[in-house]
């Protein structure tokens, strides 16, 4: 998350002044957290919610645009192939129609990060952890209120958004050398390491860190927890204010539904910005890969040719009516399950009970004539108590019982 826009200064100087950065982390880290003074009165009619129409967008775009010292594109908006996927959304900061600040959440996707190019980020993409790519903090020139009051409300909703709708484990961010010490010091990111190779988006300067969500919830309770309401950053981020952060229309009401509508994405990529037709062959099939080509979407996306080597081609699907269980955490409490459905890299399945999202799960389906097939999958999907998993990690008697299927060879059988 770069911040390049200079009303962001004196919040970040208050905990990065020059003499912090010599003195021992530690050190420099408690007072920063000293200095910590979260705006609890926030500006009438500010809210935060995901960008939804056509006017939010561009206002978005136009933010990071006059933000982004780098970005080239005309007319004045800044845009990236990760804004046309399916599952990032632009998260803002609005008052009266106005977009005041604005950030952009990347899920974990075939294309991988921005980052990735400056840093190494496989880590924390194995075992099936669900993980995001924060970029593009942007304010606008003009703030009609306090700057502190819309960052931090900008940051609680990225906090709970993250959390409660994309059921992420960890978010990644870039930021500069001089902004770190706010957000390790006082958000307890913590710092990744750099690739061999620099991309030109990234300078010397530019730090990479991570934040794992699960785990800084009990460092917020400890550190912050028994502090002043105006320093309790652990209550400020759990606390629910439905009517300052607002939950997605029905149009974005699951993580996996189209960011943009067909007229959007063709607004935005076809007809302001000629972005589409300057994407690789490699780029445009997989982003034809993502969307239901039959559907208004092929008619705005650009064209492939059917011999593509880099033609994505999704798994085939195969019933496969047969019971199994999923063990859920430390407790080893068990969720029976019905499956429905399997492919290589993954099933769908009904459960006796809702389970959160961001979790790798123990898996066990139960094949009649086969070992129990032991899997370690996560959900990517649901609706009502029906859940879509993508495979982590399994054992060869997956690949085996995938082969049967295509030679139509399994029954199945249920399982109390």
């Amino acid at each position: 998350m770069k911040i390049v826009n200079s009303l962001l200064q004196s919040l970040i100087s208050r905990f990065s002044p020059a003499w912090l950065r010599f003195l021992p982390r530690k050190m420099s880290f408690a007072i920063c957290r000293a200095l910590l003074r979260i705006p609890l009165h926030v500006p009438s009619g500010l809210v935060c919610k995901m960008a939804e129409t056509k006017e939010e967008f561009e206002q978005a775009f136009r933010l990071m645009h006059d933000c982004n010292p780098r970005a080239r594109h005309s007319p004045g908006l800044y845009l990236s192939v990760f804004h046309s996927l399916p599952e990032t959304r632009v998260l803002i900061a609005v008052r009266e129609g106005t977009v005041l600040a604005t950030l952009t959440v990347i899920p974990k996707n075939r294309y991988g990060f921005a980052m990735d190019q400056a840093f190494d980020t496989s880590a924390f993409k194995r075992y099936g952890a669900r993980v995001a790519e924060v970029t593009g903090l942007a304010f606008i020139r003009e703030l009609p209120c306090k700057r502190d009051a819309v960052l931090f409300l900008l940051f609680k909703y990225l906090y709970q958004s993250c959390l409660t709708y994309f059921g992420v484990d960890c978010i990644l961010t870039t930021v500069r050398l001089k902004d770190c010490l706010f957000y390790q010091g006082v958000l307890l990111f913590d710092r990744m390491a750099k690739a061999s190779t620099r991309h030109e988006l990234f300078s010397s300067q530019t730090v990479g860190l991570h934040l794992h969500l699960r785990e800084c919830y009990g460092r917020y309770a400890e550190l912050y927890g028994t502090k002043s309401r105006d320093r309790d950053l652990f209550d400020y981020f759990t606390s629910a204010d439905p009517a300052l952060l607002l939950s997605p229309k029905k149009t974005l009401r699951k993580p996996t539904d189209p960011n943009m509508s067909p007229e959007l994405l063709d607004y935005f990529f076809n007809v302001q910005t000629d972005f589409f037709s300057k994407l690789t062959e490699r780029e445009r099939s997989l982003l034809l890969g993502l969307y239901n080509k039959k559907s208004a979407y092929g008619k705005v996306l650009p064209k492939v040719d059917s011999r593509s080597k880099f033609l994505y081609r999704s798994d085939r699907r195969y019933t496969l009516p047969c019971s199994g269980k999923i063990t859920l955490g430390l407790g080893n409490r068990v969720v029976s399950i019905e499956v429905h459905n399997v492919s290589r890299n993954g099933f769908s399945a009904s459960l006796g009970e809702p389970i959160r999202f961001g979790d790798s799960l123990s898996v066990s389906i139960f094949a009649d004539g086969r070992p129990v097939v032991q899997l370690q999958a996560y959900p990517v999907w649901s609706h009502e108590l029906v859940y879509g998993f993508n495979i982590a990690s399994c054992t060869p008697d997956w690949e085996k019982l995938i082969a049967s299927q295509q030679q139509g060879t399994t029954s199945t059988k249920r399982v109390a």
